[in-house]
């Protein structure tokens, strides 16, 4: 009989793993699996830990070498003493930190451990540098990402390691830029959404006005003042429709924006503040149109999966894996990356054609329908993830380095 394997899952927020990952954490316990979690714990009291939780300070925003020295540290004894047949490393930090530990290993001759590391988006480092200030942010973030590159073409190098992506645009990038070799490079569809939770029957009938929702952490490369200007715009042209944004502030991100910006944007008149949205699946089957004019370079937005699933128009701008969930023309638009009267624009023509809108809302459940990002899904790609993995691990060497080829 096959012995039970034990996997150690890494994140950065316990609260992102959450409500990203643990639907894949409760499918292999379901297997039998022993089931360990290290993450940042952030605010949530230890009453809501979850079972074998071990708290590691990380600092997502920022390098500080004594603190991620010491989370190093503290994910180095977890892998000795937990022994785990497999690590799966989820956002930039944490895969990062085990990459050079697997590194580390292979330097001093232990054991192997095959590892996924996942990348939820390829983060702020790969947006294009012409959206910068200045000059010296410019330069900064040049070399930035230059290092950035460099630390993951030593990853792209460890034969026991697999690299997944959300969209099709990341995984193709990492393989060119990166080094990583396509068998070792996945792309999975997003984080995995609960299509049921979100999927409503809608009656599809004209209710003016319609109603447009912008749903986001409050960054300002999530596109929340593009959306504000948009909005203006598009109320200047005449059009009427209600317009409300869901979301709070990242508090300790440097791009979040502030409680008085939020109160300012409140004062404009030209929307409503929701907030925190307890109930996100009963806020989207009550909206006709979700907007989400981001730059930022994540992965598949949450939020759009979550809108499609719940039968809404989409409008986004072209930002990386967007294409993915945003069929333009189908069930919604895409627009160009930063062009607010393009974006206003395609609301007053929303807007203006109810019906329009409400053959998109069916396309897009029809786009869900497919099955590729539901939860089942998602689980079941990364469980064929770390089967090779497994493989990966037992076919490479004990003695071959990654600096050496595969």
């Amino acid at each position: 009989m096959e012995m039970a394997k034990t996997i150690l899952f890494l994140c950065n927020d316990l609260s992102y793993f959450a409500a990203h990952r643990n639907h894949v954490k409760r499918y292999v316990g379901t297997l039998g699996w022993h089931v360990n979690i290290a993450a940042d714990a952030g605010a949530m009291p230890p009453k809501l830990w979850p079972q074998n939780f071990y708290p590691i300070s990380i600092v997502r925003r920022s390098l500080s070498s004594l603190k991620d020295a010491r989370a190093m540290f503290k994910i180095w004894q977890l892998l000795r003493d937990l022994k785990p047949d497999i690590v799966h490393a989820i956002t930039i930090k944490p895969v990062l930190m085990v990459g050079f530990l697997m590194l580390l290993r292979v330097i001093l001759c232990r054991p192997s451990i095959p590892a996924v590391l996942t990348f939820p988006g390829l983060g702020e480092v790969f947006r294009p540098v012409h959206c910068e200030p200045s000059f010296m942010v410019m330069l900064k973030r040049r070399v930035r990402k230059s290092l950035v590159k460099m630390a993951y073409r030593m990853l792209a190098r460890l034969p026991n390691c697999i690299m997944t992506f959300e969209n099709k645009e990341d995984c193709a990038y990492a393989i060119r830029e990166f080094g990583v070799p396509a068998h070792r490079a996945v792309a999975i569809h997003g984080a995995g959404v609960d299509v049921e939770e979100f999927h409503a029957e809608r009656s599809f009938a004209p209710a003016l006005p319609l109603r447009i929702v912008f749903a986001a952490r409050l960054l300002r490369s999530k596109g929340i003042f593009d959306f504000l200007d948009a909005v203006k715009l598009a109320r200047g042209q005449g059009a009427q429709f209600t317009a409300q944004v869901a979301g709070i502030p990242d508090h300790g991100n440097p791009d979040s924006i502030s409680q008085l910006e939020i109160e300012a944007i409140s004062r404009t008149g030209m929307l409503e503040y929701l907030g925190f949205i307890d109930d996100m699946a009963q806020l989207l089957r009550e909206t006709d149109i979700v907007v989400l004019p981001t730059s930022y370079r994540e992965g598949l937005p949450r939020v759009l999966i979550e809108a499609a699933a719940a039968g809404c128009a989409l409008l986004a701008y072209n930002t990386s894996g967007i294409a993915d969930i945003v069929k333009h023309g189908s069930n919604g638009y895409v627009v160009q990356t930063g062009n607010i009267a393009e974006l206003a624009k395609r609301m007053v023509q929303l807007v203006e054609a109810p019906a329009r809108v409400h053959k998109m809302q069916k396309a897009s459940l029809k786009l869900i329908q497919n099955g590729h990002f539901s939860e089942r899904a998602v689980q079941k790609q990364f469980l064929n993830v770390y089967e090779t993995a497994f493989t990966l691990n037992q076919a490479a060497s004990p003695k071959s380095s990654p600096f050496g080829g595969e």
